[in-house]
């Protein structure tokens, strides 16, 4: 899983910010059960307390698919918003004024 190769990786510090662009991903069949089990997962990523995170999602089904997403995980201290456009998470990225929190 692409989460267990960044957080485990000796290349990249665990608290990198991460752009992952989920545009080509289809929520057509995924399931409350489905998001749940993602927020369990997330559970076992703590150490990336403190990075930002963003998800690319341009179309409305993935936006808000991954809105819920979001709103389930609130518990975990995990930074994350979602765009639009790879454009405006490049610069959530690189604003060092911009915190999550």
């Amino acid at each position: 899983m692409i989460l267990d190769e960044i957080t485990n990786s000796t290349e990249y510090p665990q608290s990198i910010n991460a752009v992952y662009d989920l545009s080509q991903l289809s929520f057509d069949n995924k399931t409350t059960a489905f998001l749940r089990s993602l927020v369990k997962k997330a559970g076992d990523y703590l150490q990336r307390n403190g990075a930002k995170t963003i998800y690319v999602c341009p179309e409305d089904l993935q936006f808000g698919m991954v809105r819920m997403w979001e709103v389930f995980i609130r518990e975990i201290p995990i930074e994350t918003r979602v765009t639009r456009s790879r454009n405006a998470a490049l610069n959530l990225i690189n604003d060092q004024k911009t915190h999550f929190t």
